[in-house]
C-alpha cells in the first residue's frame, strides 16, 4: 500500500466517524466556490447532533441566525451521515415550502452522488434505488423526504424528523400563520416517528417571535437547547467535544470572520431603516432607543416580560427579528 493511497483511507475512516470533518467535505461539495470558514459554533452544532446520533439527545432544539452553515449541518451534511451509516435510516426534512425542502434535498443528493462519499459509504452509495425532487431512498428502505410545513405525511413514518425553518419570516408575525406551523408540528409531524427510543427530532431556525415554534416547545420543557444568537446576550459555555467546552463571552459576536460587531450593528440600522421606508434618521433614533431600553433594563435587572408592551416590541424587533429580513434570501443558498 503506498502512502497515498493510506493517506486516502485514513481520510475516508474520519469522514466516516466524525460528523464535523463530514459537515466540512459537504460543504465544499454543496458550495465549491465559498470558502469554508470553521469555527468553534460548528463544531457545537456537529458535537450536538453526534448526541443525538448516539442516543444521548432525542429532542434537540438550535436556534441561530441564518447565514452560518445551520442548514448544511441539520439538513444537508446530517441526513447524509446517517444513512451512510445506516442505509435502513428514515429521515423526514421539513421547511417552511416545499421550494426550500427541494433545494436542500438536492444538495443532500449532490453530497450522496459524490465520489468522495462513494468511497466512505459505499453500501449506501451503491444502493441508491430512487432519487426525485423530495425523496432520496436506498435499497434497504431508508430514505430522506422533503415536505413543507403544513405538508401530508399520510402512510410516511420515519425515525428522524428535522424541521429546517418551520416560520417564513415575513409570516412569524402572524399569529395564524404561527400557529399553523405549530399545530402542524404537534398533530403531525410529531406523530410520524417510528419509535421514540432511535432517532428523535431535531429542529434549527432563527428566531423571529417568542410564539414562534422553538419558543412554545422550550415553554413545555423536555428539550436540549443550543442558543447560537449572533451578538451573545451573556456569558456561556459550549461544549464542543467530550470534555471541551467553548467560553462565550458576553457581546461576542458569532463568528468574526463572517460578520464583525459593526457588520452587525450596521445591518440592524439598516433593518430598521427598511422597516420605517428608508427613513435612516428615524432608524438612527428607534435604534438608539432600543438599545437604551435594553441597557437600562438590564442595569434594573428588569425582566423583558416586565416591561411596556411597546418597549417589549422593540426588544422583540431587534433582538428576535434583526435578521428576518434576509431569510428568504439567505435560505435560498442553504447555508
Amino acid at each position: 500500500m503506498t502512502s497515498s493511497t493510506k493517506q486516502q483511507k485514513e481520510v475516508h475512516a474520519m469522514l466516516r466517524n466524525d460528523l464535523l470533518a463530514f459537515i466540512e467535505k459537504a460543504f465544499g461539495t454543496v458550495s465549491p466556490s465559498v470558502e469554508y470558514l470553521p469555527n468553534w459554533h460548528i463544531n457545537a452544532i456537529a458535537y450536538a447532533l453526534e448526541q443525538c446520533i448516539n442516543g444521548d439527545c432525542s429532542r434537540l432544539l438550535i436556534t441561530m441566525p441564518p447565514r452560518y452553515m445551520k442548514s448544511t449541518c441539520v439538513s444537508v451534511a446530517l441526513p447524509a451521515f446517517l444513512l451512510g451509516c445506516d442505509p435502513t435510516a428514515r429521515i423526514i426534512c421539513a421547511s417552511y415550502s416545499q421550494e426550500l425542502s427541494n433545494k436542500l434535498a438536492a444538495d443532500c443528493q449532490m453530497v450522496m452522488e459524490s465520489d468522495w462519499y462513494r468511497h466512505v459509504f459505499p453500501q449506501t452509495a451503491n444502493s441508491l434505488k430512487k432519487v426525485t425532487k423530495s425523496e432520496i431512498a436506498t435499497q434497504q428502505n431508508g430514505f430522506r423526504l422533503a415536505t413543507s410545513v403544513g405538508g401530508t405525511l399520510t402512510g410516511r413514518g420515519g425515525n428522524w424528523l428535522i424541521i429546517d425553518d418551520p416560520h417564513k419570516a415575513d409570516e412569524a408575525h402572524s399569529d395564524k400563520q404561527r400557529q399553523t406551523a405549530v399545530d402542524w408540528f404537534e398533530q403531525t409531524a410529531a406523530t410520524r416517528l417510528d419509535s421514540n427510543d432511535k432517532g428523535g427530532i431535531i429542529g434549527v431556525q432563527q428566531r423571529l417571535h417568542q410564539g414562534d415554534l422553538p419558543g412554545i416547545l422550550l415553554d413545555k420543557g423536555g428539550w436540549d437547547h443550543l442558543n447560537l444568537p449572533a451578538i451573545a446576550e451573556e456569558d456561556g459555555e459550549f461544549p464542543i467535544g467530550p470534555g471541551r467546552y467553548f467560553h462565550r463571552e458576553c457581546d461576542d459576536v458569532l463568528h468574526p470572520e463572517r460578520h464583525s460587531l459593526d457588520d452587525l450593528m450596521r445591518l440592524k440600522k439598516a433593518l430598521v431603516a427598511k422597516a420605517l421606508g428608508g427613513d435612516t434618521r428615524a432608524a438612527t433614533v428607534v435604534f438608539g432607543m432600543a438599545e437604551r431600553i435594553e441597557r437600562a433594563a438590564t442595569e434594573a435587572g428588569v425582566p423583558a416580560a416586565e416591561l411596556a408592551p411597546e418597549d417589549q416590541a422593540v426588544l422583540d424587533s431587534f433582538k428576535q427579528r434583526w435578521l428576518s429580513e434576509q431569510s428568504a434570501e439567505v435560505e435560498g443558498g442553504a447555508q
